[in-house]
């Protein structure tokens, strides 16, 4: 145990607990090793004693401290609290009791006590900058923006030369989203000597991360690695990267997790409200707010620049509400380029459902780069369009049945009956050419594709026939064309369900070949719940899980 807290770095628990073994069992095998690490730690606290103003005879308070410290690493905040009050009320001005005692009421949800500690420690010591950005950190995330901004910009002028300040500077910076006095704070601290290759570290990820945001994206990648080489155990800096070099649903950058946003007690509560049946989501969701209100005064900055769980959590509390206040929140991330490309397009078409856009095309952030969209609602009619000869329907069922087992001869046997009876029936038409094109020998595709190019040429408004051409553009690579094909259904508000499992279908197809799979994973979603069992779709599951196993970018990220 002794040994544990020593490689933990805490060393008056360590020293307290190796005099003890000593004491104990003064003739164990294991006291050479003991008093080898005594000699280690006795110089070393002494400096550390030298740091906090304390004298060897209060060894105990140290010990307490550095206890206060493991508790608050391992959730224990009440006990905590506890004991920074008993160190408090023997030392009440050692600053660092007084800072880990306002980190845990944070952490316990007791908000304004959180910030009336660390104003009494900034009226004992005004000149302290840890307490300062300490204080600024703490209004911000309790709703009092102004002030806030305050301080903000006071740090932005005068920047700590304090190595342990200017990390809590950048923190606190990181969080209000000002990216440009990141820059200044951290350039200004480059000039502090001796600084920790650790604080280095966190420092350049927050320089990253504001690099990032203004566009600089090669120096936020060089700045990322520089951290992680100073620092190769900050998981911030990790995920960012990460997240950044696989693409896949990236929400980088952000500058720190969910959990120093918001309250473990908090979060735990909410958790609890949500999932609770007492009453519609949209109630639930209102009444945590009411009981947290500066959560709701959060979701903007989470939106902006939240970690996966925060902007997530965000979304969702914003679209429960869908106050107007939360509707122009929604709006704000979904023309904006932060966040995933897919998240932003689903709350686009939460706001058109709404009625929060204009008819008309908008500007959207879509794989780095700005494009015209339009963002549409749509109706699927599940209802079947009779045939005038109900022999005709029977026929194509049939067919239908066939080909979801995998029966393709059988399937193009009954289209070609019911074609027999109607030549000019465009679905039976098309349904032969289906049903060739899922046989196995090139012959059969041939045919098929010969047909479905036909239909297409002479009905080029025909949906299955436009969605069968840009299959071939997908299976040839062109996918630049496989997109403008299916750029008319971009608009397309009436469908058919059938039409639309197609359209489904074939984008499972498009994302593939971009290799953007969590698209393809949405698309198979939607599949499913039309139509969950079809061979067809089983298939196109497989091959997705085929390509995601084959590809570098997420293997990488999986061993991340």
């Amino acid at each position: 145990m002794a040994q544990s807290y020593m490689f933990c770095g805490r060393i008056a628990i360590a020293l307290t607990a190796y005099r003890a073994f000593l004491e104990k069992w003064p003739d164990h095998k294991y006291v050479s090793k003991a008093l080898g690490s005594v000699a280690i730690l006795e110089p070393e606290l002494k400096k550390t004693l030298a740091t906090f103003e304390l004298t060897e005879s209060e060894l105990d308070l140290m010990a307490l401290h550095e206890r206060i410290l493991h508790r608050i690493s391992v959730s224990e905040f009440d006990d905590a609290i506890a004991d920074a009050h008993e160190l408090l009320a023997v030392k009440p001005m050692l600053v660092s009791a007084r800072n880990n005692l306002t980190l845990a009421l944070f952490q316990t949800g007791q908000m304004q006590k959180a910030i009336q500690t660390v104003r009494e420690t900034l009226q004992l010591f005004p000149d302290n900058r840890f307490a300062e950005a300490s204080l600024g950190r703490m209004l911000f995330l309790s709703g009092q923006f102004e002030e806030a901004h305050e301080i903000a910009r006071h740090i932005s002028d005068s920047p700590a030369d304090q190595q342990d300040a200017v990390a809590i500077q950048a923190e606190f910076l990181g969080l209000m989203g000002y990216d440009q006095e990141i820059l200044h704070v951290v350039q200004f601290a480059e000039k502090i000597p001796s600084m920790a290759p650790q604080c280095r570290g966190v420092l350049n990820h927050y320089k990253a991360f504001a690099l990032k945001r203004l566009g600089r994206d090669q120096e936020a990648t060089d700045c990322w690695k520089l951290s992680l080489k100073d620092y190769p155990q900050l998981v911030l800096a990790k995920e960012n990267l990460s997240e950044l070099k696989s693409g896949i649903d990236c929400h980088a950058p952000w500058p720190d997790h969910i959990g120093k946003w918001l309250p473990k007690r908090v979060m735990d509560g909410f958790i609890q409200f949500l999932t609770s049946d007492k009453s519609s989501q949209k109630l639930r969701i209102a009444e945590a707010l009411n009981r947290w209100p500066h959560v709701g005064k959060l979701i903007p900055a989470l939106l902006d620049r939240g970690d996966r769980t925060g902007r997530e959590f965000a979304v969702l509390l914003a679209k429960g509400l869908a106050s107007e206040e939360m509707l122009d929140a929604l709006e704000t991330f979904a023309t904006s380029n932060r966040g995933p490309d897919e998240l932003r397009s689903q709350t686009l078409t939460f706001l058109k459902e709404k009625g929060r856009l204009n008819e008309g095309s908008i500007q959207f952030w879509s794989r780095g780069k700005w494009t015209s969209i339009l963002v549409t609602t749509m109706e699927i009619n599940q209802d079947p369009v009779p045939h005038q000869n109900p022999k005709v329907d029977d026929l194509i069922e049939q067919g239908y049945f066939a080909m979801q087992t995998g029966d393709f001869e059988v399937a193009e046997a009954h289209f070609r009956e019911a074609l027999a009876l109607d030549p000019e029936f465009l679905s039976a038409q098309f349904n032969v050419a289906a049903a060739l094109l899922m046989k196995k020998d090139a012959e059969s595709n041939a045919a098929g594709k010969k047909i479905a190019m036909d239909i297409h040429q002479r009905f080029p408004d025909y949906a299955f026939a436009r969605i069968g051409i840009a299959q071939f553009a997908i299976d040839g690579h062109r996918l630049d064309e496989a997109q403008e094909l299916l750029k008319p259904f971009m608009t397309k508000t009436q469908w058919h369900v059938s039409e639309y499992k197609a359209y489904a279908a074939v984008q499972v197809e498009l994302a593939v070949a971009r290799r953007d799979y969590k698209a393809a994973r949405n698309s198979l979603e939607l599949l499913k719940q039309f139509e969950d069992g079809d061979v067809r779709i089983n298939r196109l599951e497989e091959r997705v899980a085929r390509m995601e196993i084959r590809d570098p970018a997420l293997l990488l990220r999986r061993k991340s």
